[in-house]
C-alpha cells in the first residue's frame, strides 16, 4: 500500500499570515496564555486537515484574494474594488465559514449528535434512499439481486435500509464535513457578503488575526458568532497589520468607504478576534496579543454568567 502523503494545510492562508509578520509572527495560545514566535509556513495549520481536492478549491480563492491584495489593497489609502473583484473577495471570505477550526468543530458536534439520533438517521436514509440503495448494490451486486429475486424488491430494499439504519458503519464526521466542503462552493454566502456596505478601516495601531477571523459581531448585544441575517451585525476580518475590512448593512451607495481608525478602536477589533478565536491569535508583537494586562474591551458578557464564556486565560 502506498504511504499517505502528509500535507500541511492552512485554515488561515499562508500569504495572509505573512501580512501580520513584522519583523516576526507571534502566536498566542488562548488556552495557556503562552505567546511564541511562529513561522507563517507552520502557523494556523495542521497535517491533512482535509483532502487535496478540497485544498485545491481553497487555493483557487486564496490566489484570487492574494492577487486583489497585491493590485488594489497593499499600501493604498483609497480602496475601491470593481464588482468582479468584490465577488472574488466575497467568495474567498465565504470559505472561512467551512475552513476555520470553529466551523469544523461545530460540524463534527452536529454530525455526531445526528448520528446518535434514530429519527435523524431515518430521515437521512429516506432522503438519500436511491443513492444508498445504488451504493449497496454496487458493493455486492450478487447478494443484492439474489435478495430482490427471493423476497421481492420492496421487501428486500426495506431490509437493506433497516440494516443500514441499525449499523454502526456510518461515515465519519470528518468525511461528511469534507463532502459538505466540496458541495458548498460559497456562492450563497458570497452573494450576501458582496451586497453589504464595504468599509476599509485604516488602523492607527497593529491589528491581530485569529484562527476564526471572519467575526460576525452584533453591535447592540456586543456578542460574537451571530448569523448573517441581522442588520446590527458587523462582519470584520483583518487583512494586514494596518487594514481591516468591515461589512455592514448598506447605508449608502455601492462605493467602498475608507475610514481611519483610532488606537482605541483597533483594540476593540483586536478583542473581537480574541473573543472569536478557537485556540490561536496571531500578531506582530506580544504587546498586541496581550489580553491579560490590557483587558478585553468592547463586549458584554452573557446575563447571569461570568466572563468565562470562552477559554479565559488572557481575559
Amino acid at each position: 500500500m502506498d504511504d499517505i502523503k502528509i500535507q500541511n494545510t492552512h485554515y488561515l492562508p499562508e500569504w495572509l499570515l505573512w501580512k501580520f509578520r513584522q519583523p516576526v509572527l507571534y502566536e498566542l495560545d488562548i488556552l495557556t496564555g503562552r505567546t511564541v514566535v511562529r513561522k507563517p509556513k507552520k502557523a494556523a495549520s495542521a497535517p491533512n486537515l482535509w483532502p487535496p481536492d478540497v485544498e485545491d478549491g481553497f487555493s483557487i480563492h486564496d490566489n484570487q484574494a492574494a492577487r486583489i491584495y497585491r493590485n488594489k489593497l497593499h499600501g493604498d489609502r483609497d480602496i475601491s474594488l470593481t464588482g468582479d473583484e468584490r465577488w472574488d473577495m466575497g467568495m474567498w471570505l465565504a470559505q472561512f465559514f467551512v475552513r476555520s477550526p470553529g466551523a469544523m468543530a461545530h460540524a463534527r458536534n452536529v454530525i455526531e449528535s445526528d448520528q446518535r439520533n434514530p429519527e435523524v438517521r431515518r430521515d437521512i436514509i429516506d432522503r438519500k434512499r436511491d443513492v444508498i440503495l445504488q451504493k449497496t448494490r454496487d458493493a455486492n451486486p450478487g447478494l443484492y439481486d439474489a435478495t430482490v429475486s427471493k423476497y421481492g424488491r420492496e421487501l428486500a430494499e426495506a431490509a437493506f435500509l433497516d440494516g443500514i439504519l441499525m449499523s454502526d458503519k456510518w461515515p465519519s464526521p470528518e468525511s461528511i464535513h469534507h463532502a459538505y466542503m466540496r458541495q458548498t462552493g460559497g456562492e450563497k454566502f458570497a452573494k450576501f457578503l458582496a451586497g453589504r456596505q464595504w468599509v476599509w478601516i485604516h488602523s492607527g495601531a497593529p491589528l491581530v488575526i485569529s484562527d476564526n477571523p471572519l467575526c460576525r459581531w452584533h453591535v447592540v448585544r456586543q456578542r460574537w458568532d451571530y448569523g448573517l441575517d441581522y442588520d446590527d451585525v458587523e462582519i470584520t476580518i483583518p487583512i494586514n497589520l494596518d487594514l481591516c475590512l468591515r461589512l455592514q448593512a448598506r447605508r449608502g451607495g455601492d462605493q467602498d468607504e475608507n475610514v481611519s481608525c483610532s488606537v482605541g478602536r483597533v483594540r476593540i477589533y483586536n478583542c473581537r478576534q480574541r473573543l472569536g478565536a478557537i485556540k490561536h491569535v496571531y500578531g506582530n508583537s506580544p504587546v498586541a496579543l496581550d489580553f491579560i494586562h490590557q483587558p478585553i474591551v468592547g463586549w458584554a458578557p452573557l446575563p447571569h454568567s461570568s466572563v468565562a464564556t470562552t477559554p479565559q486565560v488572557g481575559v
